[in-house]
């Protein structure tokens, strides 16, 4: 599964699995949790 499709992104075609693995570590890193927006009380 990919989230961002081939016509949306700008870079050459051999750059572009470099940044997705630089934002999937960027991600792992940073992100803490998820959850899906709700009522706020």
């Amino acid at each position: 599964m990919t989230w961002v499709g081939p016509s949306a992104c700008t870079l050459p075609t051999v750059e572009q699995p470099l940044r997705v693995a630089e934002f999937d570590a960027l991600f792992a890193g940073a992100v803490q949790g998820v959850a899906p927006p709700g009522p706020r009380n």
